[in-house]
């Protein structure tokens, strides 16, 4: 780029764009008049290079960006055509100067005088190291005040170097909602002012009922810590949650209760999230479809529900909840509810939940009405004391793809009521009473409710039961009773529907293995009661089969 004219306070600038290495950039500048007030600008790569005419000196200066670099300069100045003076003889000679400390600001003013200038070598300026100088002396004094034309041609190195440096990381932020109803992008609604980032906490703890509308927003956190707040529209994603640190808190206080709906399409993403934190607190979400788009919450990581206190979340109809993992009732005294209400297509799963624990150590509860979920676990009453109910109302499915156990240490209940149907399709056996002192109850009990899997242990360590009665049918490929020497079942099968549907336990006759068997190891008791049909092809009492 070349710029000639009369002024004596000619200037130019060159402005690259690049990124890992650039190319050599050259620039001259021919002015008119005094020499010494001629200069030039050269932008590149997050550097400034200032060269100045004036005598022999040459002003450079440095502004760092993250990416440490290193710069090589090499040119010529030629005055009036006669003569000239080189510095820097070419890439790897010259001027070297190393950049490594992101945001800082260094200025190196240098001589052409002299040849070498060792105590300038390896020296910090304002965050950069100046790593070897060599200039050579001017043939030529550029001060010739009869001089009437100067040219100054310069060549520019810049590359890349390992990342020796961290890039400066803004301190993240606490955001206050101070406002009601209201935008999340409006910065006057925060305390202090401004709008929440990708590092940052967005806390609700308003003790009111509002509504804040979203665009496509971001946070590492948000805590609603008490009150009622609606999430409208848009979205909002919160990706600065870990186990012990989750993204998304409801009911972070003792003794505040705080509700969030997700409402008219809004669309949230954590990871890691918990409901009901702290004990004597509540904190329920609810994806809420009456009145407008429903809204959808998708999880990485596991999603507590009740931690110490008190949690729910309520899926309506439209709703999707996905998440990895789902805890209900984490610790000792707390409670944990889910409740999925849906428009009843069984081929249409509107919620999928990874591994689910009803009851890990307190008391939870699931329920599901006139809608289709799926999980890859399921486990009820999982600790000592625990308990955990699972109830199928009508048009609820619940299809488990690998495990079902239904009291593990604690107690556990899975209900399927009329129209409702559960399915567990994996080879891994579905239990009843798993460990020692586990209690596991299955009820199967109305017109077309239905339970179907390929193994079933009732009493495997602990205690089993299972009653099918009022047309229920349950349908096994392998039916073991009481299959440890502690384990104890009793089978009931009982009755008819209204309708007239028998009540009926059924082991399939499609594989050689297929069988019954009442008390493998321990004591077991099967009945028929009032018309309630089993049917297997094969029935082993009291017999150990290894």
């Amino acid at each position: 780029t070349a710029l000639q004219g009369a002024s004596t306070d000619a200037s130019t600038s060159v402005n690259l764009e690049g990124s890992s290495t650039l190319e050599a950039a050259s620039f001259s500048i021919q002015a008119e008049g005094n020499a010494s007030s001629t200069r030039g600008d050269l932008f590149l790569a997050g550097s400034r290079i200032v060269h100045s005419s004036a005598s022999t000196r040459f002003h450079v200066e440095f502004m760092a960006n993250c990416r440490p670099v290193r710069v090589q300069m090499s040119g010529e100045i030629v005055l009036n055509g006669r003569g000239s003076a080189s510095y820097g003889a070419g890439p790897g000679e010259g001027d070297s100067i190393f950049v490594g400390e992101p945001g800082g600001t260094g200025t190196l003013t240098v001589s052409a005088d002299y040849t070498h200038m060792p105590d300038l070598e390896n020296r910090t300026f304002g965050g950069f190291t100046l790593i070897a100088s060599t200039f050579t002396s001017l043939t030529d004094n550029v001060r010739d005040t009869e001089s009437s034309m100067v040219s100054i041609n310069v060549t520019v190195m810049v590359s890349a170097l390992e990342d020796i440096c961290e890039p400066v990381e803004e301190e993240p932020g606490v955001y206050f909602w101070e406002g009601l109803n209201g935008s999340f992008g409006d910065a006057l609604q925060w305390e202090p002012e401004g709008v929440p980032g990708a590092g940052d906490t967005a806390v609700f703890d308003k003790l009111q009922t509002y509504t804040v509308q979203f665009g496509t927003q971001q946070a590492a956190r948000s805590w609603v810590e008490r009150g009622r707040v609606t999430f409208s529209g848009g979205s909002f994603t919160l990706g600065g949650g870990s186990e012990e640190a989750p993204s998304f808190v409801v009911g972070n206080d003792a003794e505040d209760d705080a509700r969030v709906n997700l409402f008219n399409g809004h669309l949230l993403k954590t990871t890691f999230a918990t409901l009901g934190k702290e004990a004597n607190n509540a904190g329920r979400v609810r994806l809420e479809g009456l009145l407008g788009a429903p809204g959808a919450w998708e999880n990485q990581g596991r999603v507590t529900v009740g931690a110490l206190g008190h949690g729910e979340v309520t899926v309506e109809p439209g709703g999707v909840l996905t998440t990895d993992e789902l805890i209900l009732a984490d610790q000792p005294e707390s409670e944990g509810m889910a409740e999925f209400f849906g428009g009843g297509d069984r081929l249409l799963y509107t919620s999928r939940l990874g591994a689910v624990a009803v009851g890990r150590g307190g008391l939870g509860e699931v329920r599901v009405e006139q809608d289709a979920i799926a999980a890859n676990a399921l486990v009820l009453g999982v600790e000592p004391g625990a308990e955990g109910r699972v109830v199928l109302a009508p048009q609820g499915y619940w299809d488990i793809h690998e495990t079902l156990v239904v009291g593990d240490r604690g107690s556990g209940a899975l209900e399927i009521g009329a129209n409702a149907a559960s399915i567990v399709p994996s080879d891994t056996p579905a239990v009843l009473g798993n460990g020692a002192g586990g209690v596991g109850q299955l009820s199967v009990s109305g017109s077309d409710a239905e339970f179907m899997t390929r193994a079933l242990t009732v009493g495997n360590a602990g205690y089993g039961s299972v009653r099918v009665d009022n047309g229920g049918k349950l349908t096994a490929s392998r039916f073991i009773a009481a299959s440890e020497a502690n384990g104890t079942a009793e089978i009931v099968v009982s009755g008819s529907s209204a309708e007239g549907a028998i009540s009926s336990l059924i082991v399939l006759d499609n594989e050689p293995n297929n069988v019954l068997v009442v008390g493998r190891r321990g004591a077991a008791l099967l009945r028929t009661l009032a018309g309630g049909v089993v049917d297997t092809p094969h029935l082993k009492l009291g017999f150990l089969d290894e």
